[in-house]
């Protein structure tokens, strides 16, 4: 599989507005989207936990919405990596925002990067029904071209590992 901006043009207005549409109508609707899918990407802008649309928290939001994808029937046995963006921006924000203001519940060091990361992965990883099967999740920062590198080569290696074993010749 070839990787590239086009690619993920496709998926975002493809794929996720259709999810997002599902959301609103029918879970059903997921099937023609993602039955011949081997792994989902899904993205989230980790510097979302202090806005708003409308009157729903976006980090929220984006919990709920992964919650319908990762508790889907369509990915029982497949995998899903999980992107939290702006992994740069979160350090600066996290100085003069803070998230126990938004999210009560957060417990840790405001300001300390790794208690923020760690509470808005947990934020998805309680949504999962399925602990069995690992939750592949990165912080990415889109202007370190080193880091961006290594992201996609691991995910590279997760969806070979995982097509594999879907082969049975793992």
């Amino acid at each position: 599989m070839i990787i590239n901006p086009l690619t993920f043009n496709l998926i975002h207005s493809n794929v996720i507005n259709n999810v997002h549409f599902c959301r609103e109508a029918s879970k059903l609707c997921m099937a023609p989207v993602f039955e011949n899918a081997t792994t989902a990407l899904f993205f989230v802008s980790c510097i979302a936990y202090d806005e708003l649309q409308g009157t729903m928290n976006c980090l929220v939001d984006s919990c709920e919405l992964f919650k319908i994808i990762i508790n889907s029937r369509f990915f029982a046995y497949k995998s899903v990596i999980l992107f939290f963006t702006k992994a740069d921006l979160l350090e600066e924000k996290i100085k003069h925002s803070n998230i126990k203001e938004y999210f009560p519940d957060f417990q840790g060091d405001p300001q300390k990067l790794e208690d923020v990361q760690s509470f808005i992965f947990q934020l998805f990883d309680d949504r999962r029904r399925d602990k069995s099967k690992l939750l592949n999740h990165f912080f990415t920062m889109a202007g370190n071209v080193e880091h961006i590198r290594f992201v996609f080569s691991a995910v590279k290696e997760i969806i070979l590992v995982n097509n594999l074993k879907s082969l049975e010749t793992y």
